[in-house]
Formats: C-alpha cells, sequence, structure tokens
C-alpha cells in the first residue's frame, strides 16, 4: 500500500503547479483525486510519461504490486473537463516534478484553449519545464537567459 504522505505530498505538488499554471491560464482546476496507478492500467500511458523507470525503492508498495506512477485526475468546477497528470515513480524528485508540471501544463493549454501557461514574459509561448541542476524550472524555450523561474517556490527542497 501506498503511503499516504505519499500521496499527500503529489497532491501538494500538483496544487502548488495548478496555482501557477491557472493565474496565467485565467482558469480554475481542482484536483479530483490523488491514486497511485499501475501503467496497464491506462491503457498509452507509456506514451504520457516523460521518462518512466518501474518501480522505485522509496514507493513503499506491496509485494508484487508494479506501481509505476501516481495519477492525478484534474477537473473544472462541476468535474468538467477531466484530466489526468501523471507523477512517475523511480525517477529523481526533480525529474517527476518536471514530468508532473508538463503533464499539467498540457490539460491547462487544452482547457483554456491554447493560452500559454506559464506565460514567458516579452514573448507569446509558454515557457517549458526542465530540471536545471537539479531544480524544477520552467524557462523559455528559445532563450534560457530571458527567464527561468523555480517550478516550485520555498520552502521546497529538491535531492537527487
Amino acid at each position: 500500500m501506498v503511503h499516504e504522505r505519499l500521496l499527500t505530498h503529489v497532491r501538494g505538488t500538483a496544487e502548488a503547479i495548478l496555482d501557477r499554471l491557472g493565474s496565467d491560464a485565467c482558469t480554475h482546476v481542482n484536483i479530483i483525486e490523488v491514486a497511485p496507478y499501475k501503467t496497464e492500467d491506462m491503457p498509452g500511458a507509456d506514451r504520457l510519461i516523460l521518462e518512466l523507470h518501474s518501480g522505485s525503492a522509496d514507493a513503499d508498495i506491496s509485494a508484487g504490486e508494479s506501481l509505476s506512477h501516481i495519477r492525478i485526475t484534474l477537473g473544472e468546477s462541476g468535474r468538467k473537463n477531466i484530466g489526468y497528470a501523471l507523477y512517475p515513480l523511480g525517477v529523481s524528485e526533480p525529474d517527476a516534478v518536471v514530468a508532473l508540471a508538463s503533464h499539467i501544463q498540457d490539460y491547462i493549454t487544452e482547457i483554456s484553449s491554447g493560452r500559454p501557461a506559464p506565460a514567458c514574459p516579452n514573448h507569446q509561448h509558454p515557457m517549458i519545464a526542465e530540471a536545471v541542476e537539479g531544480i524544477p524550472v520552467w524557462r523559455c524555450p528559445h532563450d534560457a537567459a530571458n527567464h527561468v523561474e523555480p517550478i516550485l517556490g520555498p520552502p521546497h527542497a529538491y535531492s537527487s
């Protein structure tokens, strides 16, 4: 069984990402559910995961269970526009945050009719999520010197 602490951590991470992206996209999205999920439970999930390694020593899963990620179910008020984001297990925390942020960004872009979120200062495109020196950041896809900001602000700490 997955520790409740892990699910709470993933929910908090998703909420922080949603707060940032939702303000830029002028939309409010709720987290409907955060639950353990096996890749085989969701056809095509392997195409959604940026970099997924099965299992994790830190995941605390039941014997014989092959948990690969945590699935976050997202939706607007009234449970409209249901979507999913994946938090991969078996990768570093920064890589998991980048994957989750990218999935949530894709969802927000879709429900907001393409509004850039997070908006890149001085440009018309959204920033992209990536890990820079072990820190998950949003950065300009064309000019990293233009703008870089942490995906999660303090007090979150990252370790590889």
